[in-house]
């Protein structure tokens, strides 16, 4: 009558909960990438929505800088000067330009998010609103020749 595991099987046993945990924490680490990604992305929006009403509020003219937007044209919980701070994105900022147009700028603190923020935004705007660079995307509101409000 045998009383306890083999070495064997303890090895065994072992080896399999450190694969099933090593599956977990790659998946796991997918997942926290993609929500990052649509966090900034969702403070995009809100920062697009709230430029909108002031633009048809304000019969056509664009805000000149984030200060002159009302603070009632964001969500009350969201402290809309210093959009997204994380280790993903260093800040989110707007231009009112003659040359560019009115602008969203997306700095981001590493590559890795991207892709993801492009694809999620590319679903949801037409591709001439964003231009990709190293570390920064600009989604454009408004050029020069073409008005997306």
């Amino acid at each position: 009558m045998k009383k306890a595991f083999s070495l064997m099987e303890l090895m065994f046993v072992l080896a399999v909960i450190g694969i099933v945990g090593r599956l977990l924490v790659v998946n796991l680490q997918h997942h926290k990438e993609s929500v990052m990604a649509q966090n900034i992305v969702d403070c995009v929006v809100i920062y697009e929505t709230a430029i909108k009403m002031y633009y048809n509020t304000n019969n056509g003219t664009l805000p000149v800088s984030p200060a002159t937007i009302p603070a009632n044209y964001f969500p009350q919980d969201f402290f809309w000067r210093n959009f997204v701070k994380t280790d993903a994105c260093s800040s989110i900022t707007y231009s009112n330009s003659l040359e560019n147009g009115c602008s969203i700028t997306i700095i981001l603190s590493a590559d890795t998010l991207r892709p993801k923020i492009v694809e999620i935004l590319s679903k949801r705007c037409v591709p001439q609103q964003i231009k990709e660079d190293d570390c920064q995307i600009i989604y454009y509101l408004k050029t020069a020749t073409e008005n997306y409000l």
